[in-house]
């Protein structure tokens, strides 16, 4: 490799490199969390609670309810409906509620509220004991009919079973861990080929290096900015889970323990990180002008591919999730869901990192190809064709 393309890529990287800027960010980001959890707390602390709930039912005989939540259900009989009428108007009872039919209540309260759709949802263990002690069912029966069902698989081949809420963390994790590093290669890429070339910068320095080692320069330096914001955000995101009670250390060392199948789910990102800075770089090499719309919603269309795979994330054995892994632009997202699931062969790996890296390469030629057209159209094309040397 030519000496100039890492001069390039290390100039490069450093222009962009903002540590400040990356502790400001993650102070941000602190700053959301904290006003996140804590507007949530003080929702949960101004939220009335022990609110006081009689329910009348055609049920004979009373079926204590007891607390559920933030509510205290209390079975009166129909006889009693004035009185709890009375309640309610004195501020004793916060409502009333009479079944009307089986599955059909009316909610009597004193003044209008907002908090119709927690009480269903407290009350929907009631309700089902309610119907159970109608159809003569006991607690213990109604309990063995509405628990589900816990699989556990057994493979005929062997083989452990990776599936589980774990897997799916991790994997939805790498996604955003990938695009978070598009995002970052995005902004560099844009600035240093497009607003350099309509900045006039680029003819100056192409007097002097030619463009490929320009572009692989620049390139190189996108793609690691992308590798730093992946594993610095991935590392962010670690301690941030571990302080706020999301993820306990016993959690990650048990995660760690398949540190092969993550460490190859990452570099398999890194790789389509590569190749959308490439993509990158031919848009913005092509851009009519520096202000171009397009500049805005390029990100989308990485984006596009994420939720595209973001579907598949539980069933990374589906037919179409396998063949988005060899697709280069969803390659990223859903073979990286393939392998933590363990549901991908090696040769897999093979041909769709093959794929991708002989897409970058072809594209990287085009990019050069589009870019000396672009500013050195002016000249002649066999001055063109000399400057791609």
């Amino acid at each position: 490799m030519d000496r100039r393309i890492l001069d390039v890529a290390q100039f490069e990287f450093r222009r962009f490199l903002d540590i400040r800027g990356e502790l400001i960010g993650v102070s941000v980001l602190v700053l959301i969390a904290l006003i996140r959890f804590g507007g949530e707390a003080l929702m949960v602390m101004s939220t009335p609670s022990n609110l006081a709930i009689a329910v009348e039912t055609n049920v004979d005989g009373l079926l204590p309810m007891g607390q559920s939540g933030r509510f205290h259900f209390a079975a009166t009989e129909p006889e009693a409906r004035a009185e709890s009428l009375r309640r309610i108007r004195a501020g004793d009872l916060a409502g009333l509620l009479i079944e009307e039919t089986p599955n059909h209540y009316r909610l009597y309260t004193n003044d209008r509220v907002h908090w119709q759709d927690a009480l269903a949802d407290s009350f929907a263990p009631g309700h089902r004991l309610l119907n159970a002690r109608r159809a003569g069912i006991s607690e213990a029966d109604l309990q063995a009919i509405t628990t589900d069902p816990q699989l556990v698989s057994t493979h005929l081949q062997g083989g452990g079973d990776r599936a589980g809420p774990a897997t799916y963390a991790a994997s939805i994790s790498i996604m955003v861990l990938s695009i978070l590093g598009i995002f970052s290669a995005l902004s560099l890429v844009l600035q240093g080929i497009a607003g350099e070339k309509f900045g006039r910068i680029s003819e100056i320095v192409l007097s002097a290096i030619s463009p490929s080692i320009w572009i692989d320069g620049k390139l190189i330096a996108a793609t690691l900015h992308g590798v730093k914001t992946i594993f610095s955000y991935a590392i962010y995101g670690v301690l941030a889970s571990i302080l706020l009670g999301v993820l306990d250390p016993a959690q990650l060392f048990e995660a760690l323990r398949a540190w092969p199948e993550l460490l190859s789910a990452l570099l398999i990102g890194v790789i389509g990180l590569g190749f959308w800075s490439v993509a990158f770089a031919l848009v913005a090499a092509r851009l009519p002008s520096a202000t171009s719309p397009i500049r805005n919603t390029l990100i989308l269309v990485p984006m596009t591919c994420l939720l595209l795979c973001l579907g598949g994330a539980k069933e990374p054995d589906n037919a179409f999730m396998v063949a988005l892994s060899f697709f280069p632009p969803t390659m990223p997202f859903a073979l990286p869901l393939r392998i933590i699931a363990d549901t991908v062969a090696v040769w897999e790996v093979v041909v769709s990192v093959g794929l991708a890296l002989a897409s970058t390469w072809r594209m990287r030629g085009v990019v050069v190809s589009v870019f000396v057209d672009a500013v050195l159209g002016a000249g002649t094309k066999g001055s063109a064709a000399a400057a791609r040397v």
